[in-house]
């Protein structure tokens, strides 16, 4: 069972992997016939109430079935048709948008999926003020989705959302408000898709408690470095950013930070440089809070900022955060504090720094393009001001540009826009379909990690030994839809796992297609590719082809050098089996088959003799393979070549061992020889064993 996610039990995620549409039926008439006389009564008035017009009555309804609430069972056909009845007795943005929600998803194969609805409905959303409509209608414009690609509307909608998300932000302390995100992929707290070390695109958790390794790296220190200020230092910090699990706790932040300020204040002449880089670290953290308003009051209080701040430089003059903060106070400060050209200063000192450790990064803007003084902005803020500069002070600008920085600015507030703070409760309170809408709802607002929560809900790639997950077709084409979307916004892994479900299907050429549009990104990819050739699957069949792709996997991640060096030697089997039948690279008009588990299964019971009935189990299983996939294996060249292969390692390791004890034989005789001569030099054991690969 799937517990509360959090780092320290990554690799623990349990999440059921097979679906059925029956036994969600029947779970749901066992739940409907176990409600208490109280539910019933209950339910039977709001039904006759919203038959009467009353259009709360309808819209509790309408999300009891969506969503399960007062513990009554979900049921996607009613809550269709009481958010049908709401808007037809008013308009409702909430009800509108789900709506379109319902008709862009179909609810994952429960009712009709119908994106032309879908479009209407978000639009209808949209005219009543819902900015998630309008993320939506954003998002489908810029790529195309169900409708056609116009970047001028996806930027007239985005342009509307980064309205309203600048005035939070103009309306925070200085560094813009706090915002806990919880836009992360649910596969990243297992590892990823494919296992720790396996994919080639950044894990999306950046608030685990873990940080630890983080904290010492930064500035040059290393993690053999420790004193008791670290521990401080590190326990208020983890209390001031929280973590998914985890609530911010201000009051125990600022205790520990003082302490560690104070103390090492008094023994500071005698302390280390890596210690004092923790003192400074606290006196930064003091200076931060008070600048915001975060040590109690509900003001900020900027003289003991500036005191804290400059104190921790003076402690520490290497530290870059402490610098953000005062070119802060002295450029958007009280006016009574303001000072340009000192602000300026503080800020050109930290890109004397290659990176800096702070969330926030800094960079002039206007004077680089001609329109003005220079101004200086938080990281996440430039991106909103730098498409202002785009769209208005150029000549000639690119939409694209635009978009994508008006997309990036407004998913920074996805937990004012989205409900995954919701999503990631639901999942660790064993509610995944509760958790599947939440992750839907902003993979349509075109959140990728959203994209790719909402497809491996759906669809978990099996293990090697693993057989595919029994789903519905249509919940295996809506993850593919969600995959394929997670590939357009640059995650090679959903590129790579796209490409796996194809292969799975028997479609060979798609998959290829995959594989081959981020081979230079994806070690994976170019490894898959490498295999493709090797046994000609949706390719022609190409030994060198298949070492290129193979070198390519090994040269973009060191991890990949075992299986490459397997799969190269296999090639040269391969290869000197073909010359032996008198073909270079074997093409064949018709490719072989991929051998699942259950193949090799299969076949020890052909070989056993055995016959038995199919569990309903594998019947499942049947249902879900294409046809090509369920047909049975007769390539007896391919059977040829890996019994050859296996023939080969187990006699090269026959052949290894037989020769060891030879010359160990050898080698005792000579010793007994010469045991009457003790000047004579001992012989030394020594293999001259070796193997080398050459170059095909």
């Amino acid at each position: 069972m799937f517990k509360p996610p959090s780092p320290e039990m990554a690799g623990q995620l349990l999440l059921q992997m097979d679906y059925s549409f029956d036994l969600v039926r029947t779970e749901y008439q066992e739940r409907m016939s176990s409600l208490s006389d109280v539910q019933r009564e209950a339910l039977d008035l709001l039904i006759e109430s919203a038959d009467l017009g009353n259009v709360d009555a309808a819209f509790m309804l309408a999300e009891m079935n969506m969503y399960g609430n007062y513990t009554f069972p979900t049921n996607g056909s009613l809550a269709l048709q009481y958010y049908h009845r709401v808007v037809e007795l008013e308009p409702n943005a909430t009800a509108y948008f789900n709506l379109g929600f319902i008709y862009a998803t179909g609810l994952f194969g429960e009712v009709e999926l119908n994106q032309a609805k879908a479009n209407m409905y978000y639009e209808f959303a949209f005219e009543q003020g819902d900015l998630r409509a309008a993320m939506v209608l954003g998002y489908r414009y810029f790529y195309g989705v169900s409708m056609p690609e116009e970047c001028d509307k996806a930027k007239f909608y985005y342009r509307i959302v980064a309205d309203e998300m600048k005035k939070i932000w103009d309306q925070g302390p200085l560094g813009g408000p706090h915002l806990d995100s919880f836009n992360i992929r649910v596969s990243d707290f297992q590892d990823g898709v494919y296992g720790k070390g396996v994919g080639d695109v950044k894990t999306s958790l950046k608030r685990r408690s873990d940080r630890y390794d983080h904290i010492l790296h930064t500035d040059t220190l290393t993690v053999d470095e420790y004193s008791i200020y670290d521990q401080i230092y590190y326990r208020a910090i983890t209390n001031y950013e929280g973590s998914y699990t985890r609530s911010r706790n201000f009051a125990k932040a600022y205790n520990n930070a003082m302490k560690g300020y104070t103390e090492g204040l008094t023994e500071l002449r005698r302390l280390q440089d890596y210690e004092k880089y923790y003192v400074a670290r606290c006196a930064y953290l003091l200076g931060h809070m008070s600048m915001r308003g975060e040590t109690g009051g509900t003001a900020p209080d900027y003289d003991k900022a500036l005191e804290y701040l400059k104190k921790s430089l003076e402690i520490f003059p290497k530290l870059i955060d402490p610098k953000i903060d005062l070119g802060l106070i002295y450029s958007k400060g009280p006016e009574s504090l303001r000072d340009p050209a000192l602000a300026k200063s503080y800020f050109n000192s930290i890109q004397l720094y290659q990176s800096s450790p702070s969330n926030f990064t800094y960079g002039p803007l206007g004077q680089a393009f001609g329109v003005g003084e220079t101004q200086y902005y938080t990281g996440i803020e430039q991106y909103y001001h730098y498409a202002e500069i785009f769209e208005h002070k150029q000549k000639e600008f690119n939409c694209n540009d635009v978009v994508n920085y008006l997309k990036h600015f407004v998913e920074y507030f996805d937990p004012i826009l989205t409900s995954l703070n919701w999503a990631h409760h639901e999942l660790g309170s064993d509610r995944p379909s509760n958790a599947l809408i939440g992750y839907a709802m902003a993979a349509e607002m075109g959140f990728e990690e959203a994209q790719a929560s909402a497809a491996f809900l759906m669809y978990q790639p099996p293990g090697l030994l693993e057989l595919p997950p029994v789903i519905p077709k249509e919940r295996r084409e809506m993850a593919k839809v969600y995959i394929t979307r997670s590939s357009w916004q640059n995650n090679w892994d959903s590129t790579v796992l796209l490409g796996d479900m194809y292969f799975a299907e028997g479609e060979y050429e798609k998959a290829v297609s995959c594989y081959a549009g981020v081979d230079l990104k994806s070690a994976q990819a170019s490894f898959n590719m490498g295999w493709m050739y090797e046994m000609g699957l949706g390719v022609e069949k190409d030994f060198n082809l298949a070492k290129r792709y193979y070198d390519l996997s090994m040269a973009n991640h060191a991890k990949a050098y075992l299986p490459v060096q397997i799969s190269l030697v296999r090639l040269r089997f391969k290869r000197l089996i073909n010359k032996v039948f008198g073909s270079e690279n074997m093409s064949d008009e018709t490719a072989p088959e991929p051998r699942t588990w259950a193949d090799w299964l299969n076949l020890y019971q052909k070989v056993r003799g055995k016959t038995q009935i199919p569990s309903d189990y594998e019947i499942g299983v049947e249902r879900n393979l294409s046809p090509e996939m369920t047909e049975p294996q007769e390539n007896l060249i391919d059977l040829t070549e890996e019994f050859v292969i296996i023939l080969f390692f187990g006699g090269a390791f026959l052949m290894f061992w037989v020769v060891y004890m030879l010359q160990q034989r050898q080698i005792r005789r000579r010793n007994a020889e010469a045991r009457g001569d003790q000047d004579a030099p001992q012989p030394q054991p020594e293999i001259q064993i070796r193997f080398g690969f050459v170059a095909i």
